[in-house]
């Protein structure tokens, strides 16, 4: 059981110590097509040769970074529970 108050970047920091994802690459992309929303952040995880991607636009990389870890949250948990 992992504590409530690991979240965001502690949560994402824990399961890549922990090894409760097999791999996890974030990655940036730098796009002019939208000015509002300039950086796509892109979180690609693998667990038992499945792989899910998350993606979200932001004006900056952490901005784009935090909100896929708060939507996501408990599907990060859940990772590190083994019940993916």
């Amino acid at each position: 059981m992992i504590s409530n108050r690991c979240r965001q970047m502690n949560l994402i920091n824990h399961i890549k110590q922990t090894g409760a994802a097999d791999n996890i690459d974030i990655s940036y992309n730098y796009t002019k097509q939208n000015y509002k929303n300039e950086w796509e952040c892109v979180i690609t995880l693998e667990k038992n040769n499945k792989i899910y991607q998350f993606k979200k636009s932001d004006k900056t990389k952490k901005k784009g970074l935090i909100s896929i870890l708060t939507d996501h949250e408990s599907f990060l948990r859940s990772l590190l529970n083994n019940n993916i």
